[in-house]
Protein backbone atom coordinates (compact mmCIF):
# COMPACT_ATOMS: atom_id res chain seq x y z
CA UNK A 1 0.00 0.00 0.00
CA UNK A 2 1.10 3.57 -0.75
CA UNK A 3 0.35 6.32 1.77
CA UNK A 4 0.08 9.92 0.52
CA UNK A 5 0.29 12.83 2.98
CA UNK A 6 -0.38 16.20 1.40
CA UNK A 7 -2.53 18.93 -0.07
CA UNK A 8 -5.96 19.01 -1.66
CA UNK A 9 -6.88 22.06 -3.76
CA UNK A 10 -9.62 23.14 -6.11
CA UNK A 11 -7.93 24.27 -9.34
CA UNK A 12 -9.43 27.23 -11.22
CA UNK A 13 -7.90 26.95 -14.70
CA UNK A 14 -7.82 29.95 -17.06
CA UNK A 15 -6.67 29.61 -20.67
CA UNK A 16 -4.78 32.70 -21.86
CA UNK A 17 -2.94 33.62 -25.03
CA UNK A 18 0.09 34.91 -23.09
CA UNK A 19 0.90 35.14 -19.40
CA UNK A 20 0.16 38.52 -17.75
CA UNK A 21 3.01 40.78 -16.71
CA UNK A 22 3.13 42.32 -13.19
CA UNK A 23 0.46 45.01 -12.95
CA UNK A 24 -1.24 43.89 -16.17
CA UNK A 25 -4.83 42.65 -16.57
CA UNK A 26 -5.58 40.09 -19.26
CA UNK A 27 -8.97 38.74 -20.32
CA UNK A 28 -9.84 35.18 -21.21
CA UNK A 29 -13.10 33.65 -22.41
CA UNK A 30 -13.84 31.18 -19.61
CA UNK A 31 -12.44 29.02 -16.85
CA UNK A 32 -12.78 25.47 -15.52
CA UNK A 33 -12.85 24.35 -11.89
CA UNK A 34 -11.26 20.93 -11.44
CA UNK A 35 -9.87 18.86 -8.53
CA UNK A 36 -6.17 19.36 -7.77
CA UNK A 37 -3.52 19.88 -5.10
CA UNK A 38 -0.21 18.04 -5.31
CA UNK A 39 -1.14 15.51 -2.65
CA UNK A 40 -4.52 14.65 -4.17
CA UNK A 41 -3.10 14.72 -7.71
CA UNK A 42 -0.35 12.27 -6.89
CA UNK A 43 -2.75 10.01 -5.00
CA UNK A 44 -5.06 9.86 -8.03
CA UNK A 45 -2.15 9.32 -10.43
CA UNK A 46 -0.86 6.43 -8.30
CA UNK A 47 -4.32 4.89 -8.00
CA UNK A 48 -4.85 5.05 -11.78
CA UNK A 49 -1.46 3.39 -12.15
CA UNK A 50 -2.77 0.42 -10.17
CA UNK A 51 -1.54 1.16 -6.65
CA UNK A 52 -3.61 0.76 -3.48
CA UNK A 53 -3.56 4.32 -2.09
CA UNK A 54 -4.56 5.79 1.27
CA UNK A 55 -4.48 9.58 1.59
CA UNK A 56 -4.15 11.85 4.63
CA UNK A 57 -5.03 15.54 4.38
CA UNK A 58 -7.77 18.11 5.07
CA UNK A 59 -10.58 19.89 3.20
CA UNK A 60 -13.17 22.47 4.20
CA UNK A 61 -16.88 21.86 4.60
CA UNK A 62 -17.67 23.47 1.24
CA UNK A 63 -18.39 22.68 -2.41
CA UNK A 64 -14.70 22.58 -3.32
CA UNK A 65 -14.10 20.00 -0.58
CA UNK A 66 -16.97 17.84 -1.80
CA UNK A 67 -15.63 18.01 -5.37
CA UNK A 68 -12.18 16.86 -4.23
CA UNK A 69 -13.50 13.98 -2.14
CA UNK A 70 -15.74 12.87 -5.00
CA UNK A 71 -12.81 12.73 -7.42
CA UNK A 72 -10.66 10.73 -5.00
CA UNK A 73 -13.54 8.33 -4.31
CA UNK A 74 -14.17 7.82 -8.02
CA UNK A 75 -10.50 6.95 -8.46
CA UNK A 76 -10.64 4.41 -5.60
CA UNK A 77 -8.37 6.32 -3.21
CA UNK A 78 -9.00 5.48 0.46
CA UNK A 79 -10.41 8.69 2.01
CA UNK A 80 -10.53 7.60 5.66
CA UNK A 81 -7.47 9.74 6.48
CA UNK A 82 -8.94 13.00 5.13
CA UNK A 83 -10.49 15.35 7.72
CA UNK A 84 -13.17 17.97 7.12
CA UNK A 85 -12.24 21.14 9.03
CA UNK A 86 -13.54 24.68 9.58
CA UNK A 87 -10.98 26.27 7.22
CA UNK A 88 -11.93 26.77 3.52
CA UNK A 89 -10.67 24.16 1.10
CA UNK A 90 -7.33 25.02 -0.54
CA UNK A 91 -7.61 26.71 -3.92
CA UNK A 92 -5.22 27.28 -6.84
CA UNK A 93 -5.54 29.70 -9.77
CA UNK A 94 -3.75 28.34 -12.84
CA UNK A 95 -3.06 30.30 -16.04
CA UNK A 96 -2.28 28.12 -19.07
CA UNK A 97 -0.92 29.81 -22.21
CA UNK A 98 -1.15 28.71 -25.86
CA UNK A 99 2.08 26.71 -25.64
CA UNK A 100 0.75 24.67 -22.72
CA UNK A 101 2.98 26.27 -20.09
CA UNK A 102 1.40 27.31 -16.81
CA UNK A 103 1.67 29.77 -13.91
CA UNK A 104 0.12 28.86 -10.53
CA UNK A 105 -0.90 30.74 -7.37
CA UNK A 106 -2.09 28.68 -4.38
CA UNK A 107 -4.18 29.67 -1.32
CA UNK A 108 -3.47 26.91 1.22
CA UNK A 109 -6.68 27.05 3.28
CA UNK A 110 -7.40 23.74 5.03
CA UNK A 111 -3.98 22.40 4.02
CA UNK A 112 -2.53 24.43 6.91
CA UNK A 113 -4.18 22.03 9.37
CA UNK A 114 -2.95 18.83 7.74
CA UNK A 115 -1.38 16.98 10.70
CA UNK A 116 1.14 14.13 10.77
CA UNK A 117 -0.32 12.86 14.04
CA UNK A 118 -3.41 11.73 12.13
CA UNK A 119 -1.40 9.02 10.36
CA UNK A 120 -1.51 5.89 12.58
CA UNK A 121 1.70 3.90 13.01
CA UNK A 122 -0.14 0.82 11.77
CA UNK A 123 -0.73 2.53 8.42
CA UNK A 124 2.96 3.38 8.07
CA UNK A 125 3.97 -0.18 8.95
CA UNK A 126 1.57 -1.55 6.34
CA UNK A 127 2.76 0.88 3.64
CA UNK A 128 5.64 0.24 1.28
CA UNK A 129 6.19 3.98 0.76
CA UNK A 130 5.12 7.35 2.17
CA UNK A 131 4.75 10.05 -0.50
CA UNK A 132 4.88 13.75 0.47
CA UNK A 133 5.06 17.18 -1.19
CA UNK A 134 5.60 20.74 0.06
CA UNK A 135 2.13 22.33 -0.04
CA UNK A 136 1.42 21.72 3.67
CA UNK A 137 3.23 22.92 6.80
CA UNK A 138 6.80 21.66 6.50
CA UNK A 139 7.05 20.81 10.21
CA UNK A 140 4.24 18.28 9.73
CA UNK A 141 6.10 16.74 6.79
CA UNK A 142 9.23 16.34 8.90
CA UNK A 143 7.24 14.61 11.67
CA UNK A 144 5.65 12.22 9.19
CA UNK A 145 9.01 11.41 7.58
CA UNK A 146 10.63 10.66 10.94
CA UNK A 147 7.79 8.34 11.91
CA UNK A 148 7.82 6.59 8.52
CA UNK A 149 11.50 5.71 8.88
CA UNK A 150 10.90 4.46 12.42
CA UNK A 151 8.26 2.12 10.96
CA UNK A 152 10.47 0.86 8.08
CA UNK A 153 8.46 2.72 5.44
CA UNK A 154 10.38 4.15 2.47
CA UNK A 155 10.05 7.92 1.97
CA UNK A 156 9.49 9.74 -1.34
CA UNK A 157 9.58 13.54 -1.12
CA UNK A 158 8.53 15.70 -4.05
CA UNK A 159 10.16 18.98 -2.97
CA UNK A 160 7.63 21.20 -4.73
CA UNK A 161 7.39 24.08 -4.24
CA UNK A 162 11.05 24.48 -3.21
CA UNK A 163 11.63 25.18 0.48
CA UNK A 164 14.47 24.59 2.91
CA UNK A 165 14.76 20.97 4.09
CA UNK A 166 16.85 20.45 7.26
CA UNK A 167 19.90 18.19 6.92
CA UNK A 168 18.52 15.73 9.48
CA UNK A 169 15.37 15.33 7.36
CA UNK A 170 17.35 14.61 4.19
CA UNK A 171 18.92 11.66 6.03
CA UNK A 172 15.48 10.03 6.28
CA UNK A 173 14.52 10.49 2.60
CA UNK A 174 14.98 7.57 0.21
CA UNK A 175 13.81 9.24 -3.03
CA UNK A 176 13.86 12.98 -3.73
CA UNK A 177 11.98 14.26 -6.80
CA UNK A 178 12.51 17.85 -8.00
CA UNK A 179 12.42 19.85 -11.20
CA UNK A 180 15.51 21.67 -12.50
CA UNK A 181 14.77 24.91 -10.60
CA UNK A 182 14.18 23.03 -7.33
CA UNK A 183 17.39 21.06 -7.82
CA UNK A 184 19.38 24.28 -8.22
CA UNK A 185 17.67 25.63 -5.09
CA UNK A 186 18.99 22.65 -3.11
CA UNK A 187 22.45 23.03 -4.61
CA UNK A 188 22.60 26.70 -3.58
CA UNK A 189 21.48 26.02 -0.03
CA UNK A 190 23.88 23.10 0.39
CA UNK A 191 26.76 24.93 -1.35
CA UNK A 192 27.07 22.23 -4.01
CA UNK A 193 28.58 22.59 -7.50
CA UNK A 194 25.83 22.76 -10.12
CA UNK A 195 27.49 23.47 -13.47
CA UNK A 196 24.87 21.34 -15.23
CA UNK A 197 21.93 19.12 -14.34
CA UNK A 198 24.03 15.93 -14.32
CA UNK A 199 26.55 17.40 -11.90
CA UNK A 200 23.69 18.76 -9.81
CA UNK A 201 22.08 15.30 -9.56
CA UNK A 202 25.40 13.69 -8.68
CA UNK A 203 26.16 16.16 -5.90
CA UNK A 204 22.67 16.08 -4.37
CA UNK A 205 22.60 12.27 -4.31
CA UNK A 206 26.11 12.03 -2.86
CA UNK A 207 25.73 14.80 -0.29
CA UNK A 208 22.40 13.49 1.05
CA UNK A 209 22.83 9.71 0.56
CA UNK A 210 19.61 9.27 -1.42
CA UNK A 211 18.26 8.69 -4.91
CA UNK A 212 17.43 11.96 -6.66
CA UNK A 213 15.21 12.44 -9.71
CA UNK A 214 15.31 15.75 -11.60
CA UNK A 215 12.43 16.20 -14.04
CA UNK A 216 13.13 18.21 -17.20
CA UNK A 217 9.74 18.48 -18.89
CA UNK A 218 9.73 17.37 -22.52
CA UNK A 219 13.46 16.59 -22.23
CA UNK A 220 12.78 13.72 -19.83
CA UNK A 221 14.56 13.42 -16.51
CA UNK A 222 17.86 12.71 -14.82
CA UNK A 223 18.18 10.28 -11.90
CA UNK A 224 21.12 9.41 -9.72
CA UNK A 225 22.35 7.72 -6.58
CA UNK A 226 25.80 7.68 -5.00
CA UNK A 227 27.20 5.45 -7.75
CA UNK A 228 25.26 6.10 -10.96
CA UNK A 229 23.56 8.78 -13.07
CA UNK A 230 20.91 7.90 -15.67
CA UNK A 231 19.19 9.92 -18.37
CA UNK A 232 15.52 9.01 -18.91
CA UNK A 233 13.91 10.13 -22.18
CA UNK A 234 10.32 11.32 -22.54
CA UNK A 235 7.99 10.14 -25.32
CA UNK A 236 7.51 12.77 -28.01
CA UNK A 237 3.96 14.14 -27.83
CA UNK A 238 2.07 17.24 -28.97
CA UNK A 239 1.48 18.78 -25.54
CA UNK A 240 -1.75 20.63 -24.83
CA UNK A 241 -1.45 21.47 -21.12
CA UNK A 242 1.49 20.75 -18.81
CA UNK A 243 -0.60 21.26 -15.64
CA UNK A 244 -0.24 18.17 -13.45
CA UNK A 245 2.42 16.51 -15.60
CA UNK A 246 4.90 16.58 -12.72
CA UNK A 247 2.31 15.09 -10.36
CA UNK A 248 1.55 12.34 -12.88
CA UNK A 249 5.28 11.58 -13.00
CA UNK A 250 5.61 11.44 -9.21
CA UNK A 251 2.44 9.43 -8.62
CA UNK A 252 3.32 6.85 -11.25
CA UNK A 253 6.90 6.59 -9.98
CA UNK A 254 5.59 5.88 -6.47
CA UNK A 255 3.03 3.39 -7.78
CA UNK A 256 5.67 1.50 -9.73
CA UNK A 257 7.94 1.25 -6.68
CA UNK A 258 4.92 0.22 -4.58
CA UNK A 259 4.28 -2.66 -7.00
CA UNK A 260 7.88 -3.88 -6.64
CA UNK A 261 9.34 -2.51 -9.89
CA UNK A 262 13.04 -1.69 -10.11
CA UNK A 263 14.21 1.93 -10.01
CA UNK A 264 14.85 2.08 -13.76
CA UNK A 265 11.47 0.54 -14.62
CA UNK A 266 9.76 2.97 -12.26
CA UNK A 267 11.54 5.90 -13.94
CA UNK A 268 10.51 4.75 -17.42
CA UNK A 269 6.90 4.27 -16.32
CA UNK A 270 6.82 7.70 -14.66
CA UNK A 271 8.29 9.47 -17.69
CA UNK A 272 5.70 7.92 -19.98
CA UNK A 273 2.79 8.81 -17.69
CA UNK A 274 4.04 12.39 -17.30
CA UNK A 275 4.06 12.83 -21.07
CA UNK A 276 0.56 11.39 -21.47
CA UNK A 277 -0.78 13.85 -18.88
CA UNK A 278 0.13 16.72 -21.24
CA UNK A 279 -2.38 15.55 -23.85
CA UNK A 280 -5.45 16.70 -21.88
CA UNK A 281 -6.40 19.82 -19.92
CA UNK A 282 -6.30 19.94 -16.13
CA UNK A 283 -4.48 17.82 -13.59
CA UNK A 284 -6.40 14.79 -12.31
CA UNK A 285 -8.60 14.82 -15.40
CA UNK A 286 -5.51 14.27 -17.58
CA UNK A 287 -3.87 11.37 -15.73
CA UNK A 288 -3.49 8.13 -17.73
CA UNK A 289 -4.56 4.66 -16.66
CA UNK A 290 -2.00 1.90 -16.17
CA UNK A 291 -3.12 0.40 -19.49
CA UNK A 292 -2.55 3.67 -21.38
CA UNK A 293 0.89 4.15 -19.85
CA UNK A 294 1.92 0.54 -20.50
CA UNK A 295 0.83 0.87 -24.15
CA UNK A 296 3.01 3.94 -24.78
CA UNK A 297 5.89 2.62 -22.69
CA UNK A 298 7.05 0.45 -25.58
CA UNK A 299 7.59 3.56 -27.71
CA UNK A 300 9.89 5.29 -25.24
CA UNK A 301 13.62 5.50 -25.89
CA UNK A 302 16.19 3.61 -23.86
CA UNK A 303 17.41 4.83 -20.48
CA UNK A 304 21.09 5.76 -20.76
CA UNK A 305 23.69 5.54 -18.01
CA UNK A 306 25.65 8.77 -18.31
CA UNK A 307 27.99 8.58 -15.32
Amino acid sequence: MLTVFGSLNADIVLNVVNMPYPGETRLCNSYNTVPGGKGANQAVAAARAGSSVKMFGAVGNDEFGMMLLRSLRENKVDLSGIRTVDEPTGCATICVDESGENMILVACGANHVCLAENIPNDVLRQSSHLLLQMEIETAENWKAIERAKANNCKVILNMAPAQVVPDEVFKNIDYLIVNEHEAKYIARHQFLPSRNVIECARQIAKNNDLTVVITLGSEGSIAGDKANIWQIPSPVIDQKDTTGAGDAYVGNFAAALDSGESLLNALAFASTAGALACLKEGAQTSFPTVQETSHLLGQMGKIQKVA
